[in-house]
């Protein structure tokens, strides 16, 4: 049984099937009396020529279904027509495309089930693409591509008889320069077609390694000329079977073909263009012995080709490369992997070279492709991902000359890399533990560290503490120095502005949602020497969709790699510095909102209940589950291991959102698994280790005496004396305090909030002369007030004193955030923000005949498309009839009809009352969607 609905030609899903007749499937939205638009049910309705009536609108003497009546023909007066019929019109290798029009015996349009019309295509080669499109009304698009010059010949029937003007015989003979091959023949283009390269010479290829030549196509004249790569064949035999034969078209009338020759011996290539030998072909490759062999003559001269790896050679030039792409104990089977790298001259001076100087080639299992980037300080990046737990062999070559160490051979399974100048495998480092990036605030010196929490705020406490002493270098190291220059140390201030950072991890242009974003830092002093730093030296907050977290990882070289994983696609600001110094070209923006697909199910959770730090034995510990697709409370699964084995409650906020509550009863390791749909979320298990020497005291019973501008006590500080009070931890403020303090963050900005996303600030509690001062929760007061009634607010406290304040709404519109610390307005409070559309412009789409002019038929069926409204990831979301606004002026006013269908999306009908322009505009919330306002204009 067909599963396309008859009324919509759209697929329909067993969930909203409707059988009419008990033979026809119809969505149930599109059950609607043709006439009277009544919604019908099987027991009420009918379907006569392809449309569904009710009981007292069906046409009499009409046959049930699609189509004719029972004198109706309905090949009698049908026929085709249209530009992919046309000889002059017509393109070789592209799609052409004619119409076919049903007709009945007196001559009016028939519709028929698309399955019925039948289109047989015959010719000198192969016709990909023979596709038949329903176009709704009686005509059918007929999609076809022919290869080849020649004679053909178009057959087309409905219900098994021919129409009038079948068969239909065209002579092809020219069209697309770049495309077809202008009156050659297939033996004419094979016969002029040649194939070169060190892949067919058998005195420089090596057994079981993958060898490159190159097929020029070119017709009779000589000059080149495209082909289907599915044209292009070759066949090898020899002694022993060729695993590998794979054909990559080059888009210049060249073909690439790589081959893996397993055993030592004589092969037989054969190569054919459209079924027909090229000139020289079967070429004989005598590998260990001669050049390659012609079948009937020496083949034309070999081009060299950047290609087939050299099994083993001696390093030359100065060039190096470097980085865990290269190391075997940390690279990870079906996750890209990144080392970079670095051009010198003989003398070890930097280099200048293009990409196309770099040569890189990985054999093993798939034969990974490999992808070289430069990057801005003349390094270049190459990613490359192992598809399984085996042995690769890297080549990496700049201007021809292996770097040093090439080819190196990666051992995933014994987590081993080997050079080529290594007498035994090269030591490799131990995989590095991840070091959470630093938080912008310091932490007392009590106060174990941990990983940051990433906001914008632009404000954070002073560093007194002296930047920790460098760790010593390395003895041993398993990748070679990315710089040549010596480690040496140095103050901050001496170093940050001329440091950078750069790779694939800060291009948009190079990832996608849930990559694996790697970049690295290079910590430079002023004269660009290459410097050594320890991990707390070095900070890197993302601010973006999902808030993600970067791991940085120390490398032997006195760089550092950063590793961080965008959960959606959008755009991300990272912010690396040094000692609190930004690097060169910090912040990046990395732009991942064109073009991103849309995101599978994310699931997040985010909170207090989460975070060691913050959390204490006797403590209620909340945590929030932020899902982007919709769940019930029977999705959701907690399961908490560890000292007590503590219960959790889930409750549902009412947005989508889900609290959940559990309580540490003492210290220890807790394991806190959070499953949706049966799966762990993102980050779960959550690990804590709730130290058991913090127990939570009420504030309730804790004194309250005024004190006025406190300062707490940091790690360099000397004790305090008594003019110099440090603030009790919960000591409420003084009211004169509130107006020197601030809050900051993307949380109070409009451009980088978001509807139902966490939007995060902070604020900080400061006393006359700027410095943070420590103040208790119930002296914050936080008050968000704007449209709709589902805005969730939560407040946590930082080590250093100041506060996150995160909040959330589903709903548009602008928004009064005041801040308050001790009942006074923080600076610049209340705040202002506007929160946007939850279906931005340029997201929502609409397609459909009832936009095309030249489909829709005056006084004929209502013309009809559908309006798909969008979120920022491409989703289709839930609209109301109010949101949605169709206004359809120009040659008439037309009201047109819409109807809410089951997917959310919404058809719009409309009924045209004479020939003309019209400008149909389409708006939700008052935005104009993708491509309105539409102008169609009909004949």
């Amino acid at each position: 049984m067909s599963d396309t609905c008859i009324v919509c030609n759209k697929k329909v899903f067993n969930i909203d099937r409707v059988l009419a007749d008990n033979k026809y499937p119809l969505h149930k939205h599109c059950f609607r009396c043709d006439q009277c638009k009544t919604p019908l049910l099987p027991t009420s309705g009918t379907v006569v020529n392809g449309k569904p009536y009710c009981k007292a609108h069906a046409p009499k003497g009409g046959a049930s279904g699609g189509g004719s009546t029972t004198s109706a023909r309905p090949a009698g007066k049908s026929y085709a027509s249209g530009t992919g019929m046309d000889p002059a019109k017509i393109n070789l290798n592209h799609i052409n495309l004619f119409t076919i029009y049903s007709r009945d015996d007196s001559d009016k349009p028939l519709k028929v089930s698309e399955d019925k019309v039948v289109v047989k295509i015959d010719g000198p080669g192969p016709v990909d693409v023979v596709e038949v499109f329903d176009n709704g009304d009686a005509s059918y698009d007929c999609e076809w591509e022919p290869k080849l010059p020649g004679t053909y010949k178009i057959n087309v029937a409905i219900d098994g008889k021919p129409i009038t003007n079948s068969p239909i015989i065209l002579n092809l003979g020219g069209g697309d320069a770049g495309a077809s091959s202008h009156g050659s023949t297939a033996t004419e283009v094979a016969g002029q077609s040649s194939a070169s390269g060190v892949g067919l010479d058998g005195s420089k290829i090596t057994a079981g390694a993958v060898q490159l030549f190159t097929i020029h196509s070119k017709d009779a004249s000589g000059k080149p000329v495209k082909v289907p790569e599915s044209d292009v064949v070759v066949k090898i035999t020899g002694p022993a079977p060729v695993d590998i034969v794979e054909v990559f078209d080059n888009e210049d009338a060249t073909y690439d073909c790589e081959w893996q020759p397993p055993v030592v011996g004589t092969y037989h290539v054969d190569i054919s263009i459209g079924g027909k030998k090229l000139k020289d072909s079967p070429y004989i490759v005598n590998m260990g012995g001669s050049a390659p062999v012609a079948a009937h003559h020496e083949p034309e001269e070999t081009h060299p080709v950047a290609s087939a790896p050299i099994a083993s050679s001696a390093p030359s030039g100065k060039s190096i490369a470097s980085g865990r792409g290269l190391d075997a104990a940390v690279i990870k089977p079906k996750e890209v992997t990144v080392f970079t790298v670095f051009a010198k001259n003989d003398d070890g001076s930097p280099a200048q070279v293009t990409e196309s100087d770099i040569f890189v080639r990985v054999e093993g299992p798939g034969n990974p492709p490999a992808d070289v980037f430069e990057n801005e300080d003349g390094s270049f990046d190459v990613e490359w991902e192992p598809p399984s737990v085996s042995t690769y062999i890297i080549t990496c070559k700049v201007k021809d000359k292996h770097v040093s160490g090439s080819p190196f051979t990666i051992d995933l399974a014994k987590g081993v890399t080997t050079k080529s100048s290594d007498a035994k495998p090269a030591e490799t480092k131990p995989t590095p533990t991840p070091v959470a990036a630093a938080k912008k605030t310091a932490a007392p010196a009590t106060t174990p560290a941990a990983a940051p929490k990433k906001t914008t705020t632009p404000v954070a406490a002073p560093v007194s503490t002296p930047a920790p002493t460098p760790a010593p270098a390395p003895t041993t190291t398993a990748a070679p120095a990315k710089s040549t220059a010596p480690a040496v140390s140095a103050p901050a201030s001496d170093f940050a502005g001329k440091s950078t950072a750069s790779g694939r991890g800060l291009d948009g242009t190079r990832l996608k949602p849930n990559d694996v974003a790697v970049f690295t830092i290079f910590p430079k002093d002023n004269n660009g020497n290459t410097i050594k730093v320890s991990d707390t030296q070095i900070e890197v907050t993302i601010d973006g969709p999902g808030s993600p977290i970067a791991d940085i990882f120390d490398n032997p070289d006195s760089s550092w790699d950063v590793e961080w994983e965008p959960p959606l696609p959008g755009v991300y600001t990272v912010r690396v510095s040094i000692d609190g110094k930004p690097v060169n070209g910090s912040p990046f923006v990395v732009d991942l909102s064109g073009g991103a697909p849309p995101p599978q199910p994310l699931f997040v959770a985010r909170g207090r209940g989460l975070d060691d730090t913050r959390l204490k034995i006797g403590q209620t510990g909340v945590f929030t589950i932020y899902p982007n697709v919709d769940i019930t409370d029977n999705d959701i699964s907690i399961k908490i291991t560890g000292p007590g084995n503590p219960h959790a409650e889930i409750y549902h906020n009412g947005d989508n959102t889900y609290d959940v509550e559990w309580e540490p009863t003492q210290g220890g390791k807790f394991s806190i698994a959070v499953l949706v749909h049966g799966k762990p979320i993102k980050n779960s298990p959550f690990v804590l280790n709730i130290d058991p020497t913090k127990i939570w005291t009420p504030p309730t019973s804790q004194p309250k005496k005024p004190v006025t501008a406190p300062t707490p006590v940091t790690a360099s500080t000397p004790a305090p004396t008594p003019a110099t009070t440090t603030a009790p931890s919960s000591a409420p403020v003084s009211t004169s305090t509130g107006s020197f303090s601030e809050a900051s963050g993307k949380g109070l900005t409009s451009s980088q909030c978001a509807l139902n996303d966490i939007n995060l600030f902070t604020i900080f509690p400061r006393d006359s002369s700027g410095k943070l001062i420590i103040v208790p929760e119930e002296e914050i007061h936080v008050s968000i007030t704007g449209p709709g009634n589902a805005v969730t607010t939560d407040i946590f406290d930082n080590p250093d004193g100041s506060w996150d304040v995160e909040w959330s709404s589903p709903t548009p519109g602008e928004y009064t955030i005041t801040v308050k610390v001790g009942n006074v307005p923080v600076k610049n409070s209340p705040f202002k923000v506007q929160l946007g559309s939850p279906v931005p412009e340029s997201f929502s789409d609409a397609t459909g005949l009832g936009l095309r002019g030249d489909r829709i038929k005056i006084g004929g069926d209502p013309a009809l498309f559908t309006v798909y409204p969008r979120d920022r990831t491409g989703k289709i979301v839930k609209i109301n009839e109010n949101q949605l606004s169709v206004v359809i002026k120009g040659a008439a006013t037309v009201t047109p009809d819409l109807f809410d269908n089951e997917d959310d999306s919404w058809d719009v009908e409309w009924s045209p009352p004479k020939p003309g322009e019209y400008i149909i505009d389409v708006k939700i919330d008052n935005v104009p969607i993708k491509g309105s306002p539409f102008v169609v204009k009909i004949p």
